[in-house]
């Protein structure tokens, strides 16, 4: 058996369409949901590293808000995240993103793993 696994960043009001979409439909069979959080998206820049994983050479410090979602661009479930007002909660810092309508109200960041148990075919069953 191999484990396919795919992390995902989504907006809480977008996940059960991902949900629906994943797991109903037996594409995924498990998921984990974790909120997305200054330190996570650290700790996820310093894995990269120190798996010589290619990272942006130049960030400032401290980063800045926007500069921590880019880094995060290739898992976001919807690009537009970046375009959309950001914000933090402190002291837990977790992420926020605000569409620009009129009536949104700030939805809260996660990272959601999705993970499929996938049979492989073995070699010994072809001969």
């Amino acid at each position: 058996m191999k484990r396919i696994r795919r992390n995902i960043i989504v907006r809480q009001q977008d996940l059960p369409a991902l949900i629906k979409k994943t797991i109903r439909t037996g594409l995924y069979d498990s998921v984990d949901i974790e909120p997305v959080t200054r330190k996570s998206i650290q700790q996820q820049y310093l894995i990269d590293i120190l798996a010589g994983r290619a990272v942006p050479s130049h960030r400032q410090f401290p980063p800045d808000l926007q500069e921590d979602l880019e880094y995060c661009r290739p898992r976001l479930y919807n690009a537009r995240y970046l375009e959309w007002t950001l914000s933090v909660d402190y002291p837990d810092g977790q992420i926020y993103v605000q569409s620009s309508g009129p009536r949104q109200s700030p939805s809260a960041l996660f990272s959601v793993t999705l993970e499929k148990e996938h049979a492989r075919e073995s070699n010994d069953s072809k001969h």
